[in-house]
């Protein structure tokens, strides 16, 4: 973490008070997206290997599933 991160800390109330509170609501869009993205990336076709770029897939993923969810 940067020393802004540790010395301005607001992200941890808004992780405690806003972000808790909207789980039960959040948690079906995340689960929605990441299969959407996931079953995007590891599709088969013909039962066959497909090639994956880890590092891409690794900023990929998160970076769509955040796109989805708003505070």
């Amino acid at each position: 973490m940067g020393h802004r991160v540790a010395n301005e800390p607001y992200h941890l109330a808004i992780i405690k008070t806003q972000l808790t509170r909207k789980l039960p609501t959040l948690c079906p869009i995340i689960e929605d997206e990441l299969s959407a993205t996931l079953g995007e990336m590891f599709s088969l076709q013909n039962d066959e290997w497909k090639p994956v770029v880890a590092l891409q897939a690794n900023r990929h993923v998160p970076t769509r599933t955040q796109k989805k969810v708003h505070l």
